[in-house]
């Protein structure tokens, strides 16, 4: 891995990439395309076998495509969507009809069912986007449906079913309103705020309010929420910030995250949500792993929910096992404007531009320079001028006024930007090659930054390739480690995911996509 990008050789006129655990691929200017890396099943789509080109470690061209405008690829597969709306695939099929009702005469010729050159797949003239998971495909279509095909196991295929059973014709899969803002929860769910502000999650099933203990196979809509301006996306639990101002929260409980009164004892999780006790004059809710925190329209913040490191910020806690069922005062605040939380540490952004951050310290993620956690709010070194601020797993980060980014903490995935230490820093250092960033997500390993002119920007781990999407108002980052995954939402109110879909976080149904991909029903 890299924390700083590295030139594949011979391109320099791509469009768009997609990469895989086994290889990637480059649409260039002219619609054709290249890829390198692993050819086991002929995914490199050159023509060549397995025995002819078992790998190659620079581009080669795919035959006998000219005319393409999006490209996404599974672990063994790829597929390729033409100006004409029809879309060819090349690689293992495994017997799986991830290719759709493929002609008879290819399935002779095939060698052990893969596919060294694009095959057409039948039934689609009219896709817009593409998307692919390891044994199954997606194609959005002009009037904004979604067709899927191939391997079925966990409900991938997105028409309301799950189990083992694949299908070689193609699959609809349901769809929702307009998206207004969008959050991920590193326990592998999205939820999205609509306009009209209800709000609708997908992927893992607590935080869902579902009463049965599945991941989703379909977009749920929240029970009892007709007027959110906020929602935030934790690992086990969410909330969302009502225009009264109150807060209600719903999923996990096992350290009192929920924040209405009731231990874990009392409530293990709750399936709809429940209202955080004491609170309504909110203007902001964050959450992070065990804990979420709120900011008051007065410039103060609560927090409530576990309190193993101080990240309640009360000045108590500190041992594990230590929780809030209520929300408590943060320690010296009365001029925020906004508020982050992650794992275990929780930061204020201030009037003046300061930072502080409170809980553990192990990574330095607090930025004063040491390395010693606490349960009151420290002050970042350095930082005078922040506009907006986020936190990853044992990391934090700032956009300043100069549209630049600084960050500071755990650093061995190279979540800060930059190799400046192996491990950690606990100082703030400015992210190389960020000089127009106006908003930034952080997740577990990984940061983005939505750009002025409405592009995103990433570095870390488990980016599965850099974001080709535009007109972007809103990101988030979900996930832990291999499970991260991705999603924007557009101007338009669409919705793009990419990344890992191990429990249908992306709303698309696939194993995991390379690049941005619809999440049907959101937009025009």
């Amino acid at each position: 891995e890299s924390a700083v990008p590295v030139q594949v050789a011979d391109i320099t006129d791509a469009i768009a990439i997609a990469t895989s655990q086994w290889h990637s691929c480059a649409l260039r200017e002219n619609g054709t395309i290249a890829c390198w890396g692993d050819n086991d099943s002929g995914q490199l789509g050159s023509g060549h076998t397995s025995e002819e080109l078992e790998e190659s470690a620079v581009p080669v061209q795919v035959a006998d495509i000219t005319d393409a405008i999006a490209i996404a690829i599974g672990k063994w597969h790829s597929c390729a969507l033409r100006e004409d709306g029809t879309i060819a695939c090349w690689g293992s099929d495994n017997g799986l009809g991830r290719f759709g009702e493929i002609k008879s005469e290819f399935q002779e010729t095939a060698q052990l069912g893969t596919f060294p050159v694009p095959v057409q797949v039948t039934d689609i003239t009219d896709a817009v986007a593409i998307a692919t998971g390891e044994e199954h495909s997606c194609a959005l279509h002009q009037n904004g449906k979604i067709s899927c095909w191939g391997y079925n196991l966990w409900g991938r295929l997105g028409n309301g079913q799950s189990g083992a059973e694949e299908s070689d014709t193609l699959v609809e899969v349901a769809g929702i309103s307009n998206a207004k803002d969008i959050a991920a929860g590193d326990g592998r769910h999205t939820c999205v705020l609509h306009e009209s502000g209800s709000i609708s999650c997908w992927g893992y099933f607590t935080q869902l309010g579902l009463d049965y203990a599945i991941a989703s196979i379909e977009i749920v809509e929240i029970d009892g929420i007709s007027n959110a301006v906020d929602i935030a996306a934790g690992w086990f639990h969410s909330c969302a910030l009502h225009e009264t101002g109150t807060i209600s929260c719903w999923g996990s409980n096992w350290a009192g995250q929920l924040g209405n009164g009731l231990t874990p004892e009392e409530l293990e999780y709750s399936f709809v949500p429940v209202e955080v006790e004491g609170i309504a004059d909110a203007t902001a809710v964050a959450t992070g792993s065990s804990h979420s925190c709120a900011l008051h329209e007065n410039g103060t913040i609560s927090c409530w929910g576990g309190n193993d490191y101080g990240q309640l910020g009360d000045g108590t806690g500190g041992e594990i096992g230590d929780k809030s069922s209520v929300p408590v005062r943060v320690s010296g605040i009365s001029d925020a404007t906004a508020v982050a939380t992650n794992w275990s540490h929780s930061c204020a952004l201030h009037e003046n531009g300061t930072i502080s951050c409170w809980g553990y310290n192990h990574y330095g993620q607090l930025g004063d320079g040491t390395k010693d956690s606490s349960a009151v709010p420290v002050q970042v070194s350095f930082i005078t001028d922040a506009t907006a601020i986020a936190l990853g797993n044992n990391f934090s980060c700032a956009v300043l006024e100069n549209e630049a980014v600084a960050c500071w903490g755990s650093n061995g995935h190279g979540q800060l930007g930059t190799w400046r230490q192996p491990d950690s820093e606990s100082l703030p250092g400015v992210v190389p090659g960020v000089t127009d960033a106006i908003s930034i997500t952080s997740g577990y390993y990984s940061s983005c930054v939505l750009r002025e002119i409405g592009t995103i920007k990433c570095w870390g781990t488990y980016l599965y390739g850099e974001p080709v999407i535009h007109e972007v108002k809103a990101i988030t980052i979900g996930g832990i480690e291999e499970l991260a995954y991705y999603c924007a939402v557009r101007q338009n109110g669409k919705v793009y995911c990419w990344g890992n879909n191990y429990y249908g976080q992306l709303g698309n149904e696939a194993i995991w996509s390379a690049v941005p991909v619809n999440v049907v029903g959101f937009g025009g």
